[in-house]
């Protein structure tokens, strides 16, 4: 919940939190509060948030604001540490402000920051259990630093699990792995395992799709929540790889925090997407999954509660909360958990149920049939002789002699380099292509860690299409190397182009070295795909003296109704209560009509073993049953 100013939860002048997002907080049931978050924590130094307001006019909303923000609505909280502003020891001051009893003990030395807490009006500890090391380190602070090695992050991190529990051993730190978003490859998070000493708390994760950013509504509204709303059997795949590759190189496991997650629209037209009931059901999964104890989830923060840019509710006054307040559909997923779901959660699952398949979009890989973990180029390759074509490169010289593409960086050079590509190569719209060459490079030293690969983009460029797939690099002094990149075309691509590509610019730093680049083709791919997913998902619960079922349903189709039965093998409904959230499309927001997409009743039977009840399309409903005893 980054924010300097509260994003409408605090009012800074009167010193009061607005109650009114306070009730909204409770009604949702939020379970755990991150602060400061996000990419906000880069430059972030709490000991400027706390102490008299009139001292930190830049941090009205500061670190005992967000306590007491967590006391008012009852909830633990997980504070982030910043990787590039202070040392070690300033985080253990930090866990000794919160943590430390205000008796003169002063665990740390130096500074008693037990009593500079008691000062500032709390006596009573905050006795905090969680935190995080850095967000998202590995791309840097967006300042002047480009990236962040994993080797680099992890010797640091070392240094600050130690530090902080030489002052509260109860304190828990998680350690970063790359964004599943990043693509389903482990090389950062793999080092970073690889190369810690201490054992990590937890490991973090934040889990973002379909990362969509054109303003252009295509392709659709319906093939980007197909591909959505098929993606959860992706996510869940990925945590257990994850899983997987922690206790594989550790040898032993970790839970995991999700403490980012959400839909990854970040456009504003045709309308906000991210605002939309289709993201709205995308959370109702999430929550799903999240909830499964296979996953080890140890929490999850739905990325942002109030106003900003992602926030679940909208101030009339944006973030100075004023005015009235306005609950946008992604509150509502939440809202049906809070009133409907129980204590212990109860083995489900759907049976007779038809299904839907995508091609995929963006990230999320397709789903189709039975699924085949099968992939690979087919069919001919496409560039027979690669024609390299060349736009000019200040510093940068490059050339072809004897087929084989030469690129230099004779001084280093903070650029995006894209400037030689092989053009306008007929292909077909929404199919996927595999480019492939090798690589070789002398002292080829990139502060960005990305190196000389290639990307494939559509021929009309990414400015108008938003649409290009940068594959990995290579550094360093390395002999031929074999580099590819997988892209999958537009449904109204007719052309791509090939680059030599250097992702680059003010967030990657510079490059300087030379790389060589051969054997380049084109050729059609088979992607790997997953099963076909039942249009409708289930998850069961009940209360924990086993009289109260609650019961989560999602419709992901979007044309039909779902008539479903609920068996109740060896119980007896007594009755039943449902609400569902819905709307008339699936890019439908309430932006300008709050009853565009809500809750409302919806009607449901109890009939012995059994619960009837009929699924709007595009929905999800919350179902409480009362048993007979």
């Amino acid at each position: 919940m980054y924010a300097i100013h509260g994003a409408g939860v605090y009012f800074p002048k009167q010193r009061q939190f607005n109650p009114a997002m306070v009730r909204l907080a409770k009604a949702m049931g939020i379970g755990i509060d991150r602060w400061p978050g996000g990419c906000g924590v880069h430059l972030h130094d709490w000991k400027r948030t706390v102490g008299p307001i009139e001292k930190r006019q830049d941090w009205p909303f500061g670190l005992d604001e967000f306590m007491a923000w967590c006391k008012a609505t009852g909830v633990p909280s997980v504070i982030t540490i910043s990787y590039f502003i202070g040392e070690p020891q300033d985080a253990a001051d930090m866990v000794e402000y919160l943590n430390a009893p205000a008796d003169g003990t002063n665990p740390g030395g130096g500074v008693d920051w037990a009593a500079k807490r008691a000062a500032n009006g709390r006596r009573e500890p905050y006795r905090v259990r969680y935190f995080e090391f850095g967000n998202e380190t590995w791309h840097g602070n967006h300042q002047d630093i480009a990236t962040v090695a994993a080797a680099d992050y992890a010797k640091r991190y070392d240094r600050y699990h130690a530090a902080i529990k030489a002052i509260d051993p109860k304190a828990q730190l998680g350690v970063l792995t790359m964004n599943s978003s990043a693509g389903d490859r482990f090389p950062w998070t793999e080092e970073v395992l690889r190369t810690i000493t201490t054992r990590p708390d937890f490991a973090i994760e934040h889990t973002y799709h379909p990362g969509y950013r054109a303003e252009t509504g295509e392709p659709g509204a319906a093939v980007m929540f197909t591909a959505l709303l098929a993606a959860p059997d992706q996510v869940e795949a990925y945590y257990a790889k994850l899983h997987g590759a922690i206790k594989r190189i550790l040898g032993y496991d970790l839970p995991l925090a999700i403490t980012e997650y959400n839909a990854s629209f970040v456009q504003a037209k045709p309308v906000p997407y991210r605002h939309s009931l289709g993201t709205a059901l995308w959370n109702g999964e999430m929550l799903r999954i999240l909830s499964s104890p296979k996953h080890q989830i140890l929490m999850a923060n739905y990325w942002q509660f109030a106003n900003s840019f992602w926030g679940q509710v909208r101030s009339a006054g944006g973030n100075s909360g004023t005015g009235e307040q306005f609950l946008r559909p992604n509150y509502f997923p939440y809202k049906l958990y809070h009133d409907y779901f129980q204590a212990q959660l109860v083995a489900s699952r759907v049976v007779q149920c038809p299904t839907f398949s995508t091609d995929g979009f963006k990230e999320i890989e397709p789903a189709r049939g039975k699924g085949s973990p099968v992939a690979g180029p087919v069919g001919p390759n496409l560039i027979e002789t690669a024609k390299w074509g060349f736009t000019k490169a200040a510093t940068v010289t490059h050339k072809v002699n004897d087929g084989v593409l030469h690129i230099a960086f004779p001084e280093p050079t903070d650029m995006n380099y894209f400037h030689a590509k092989v053009t306008r190569i007929p292909v077909k719209p929404n199919t996927y292509y595999v480019a492939s060459c090798e690589v070789r490079c002398k002292g080829l030293e990139d502060e960005g860690g990305k190196g000389i690969g290639l990307a494939i983009g559509d021929t009309r460029g990414y400015t108008i299409t938003k649409s290009q797939t940068v594959g990995p690099g290579v550094t360093g002094t390395k002999d031929w190397t074999r580099v590819e990149v997988v892209y999958h075309t537009l449904r109204d691509t007719q052309d791509v182009d090939v680059f030599a590509r250097r992702l680059g610019g003010k967030r990657y730093g510079t490059i300087r070295g030379e790389a060589w680049v051969r054997g380049l083709t084109l050729r059609e791919y088979t992607p790997r795909s997953f099963p076909a997913p039942a249009t409708v998902s289930v998850n069961a619960s009940r209360s924990a003296d086993g009289r109260t079922l609650g019961i989560m349903l999602i419709n992901r189709h979007f044309k039909e109704s779902a008539d479903c039965v609920l068996s109740l093998p060896g119980a007896q409904a007594d009755s039943a209560f449902a609400q569902v959230l819905t709307g008339p499309a699936i890019d439908a927001t309430n932006e300008k009509d709050a009853a565009k997409v809500g809750l409302r009743p919806l009607a449901v039977r109890a009939d012995g073993s059994a619960v009837r009840l009929s699924l709007p399309p595009m929905s999800m409903t919350g179902l409480r049953v009362a048993l007979r005893p």
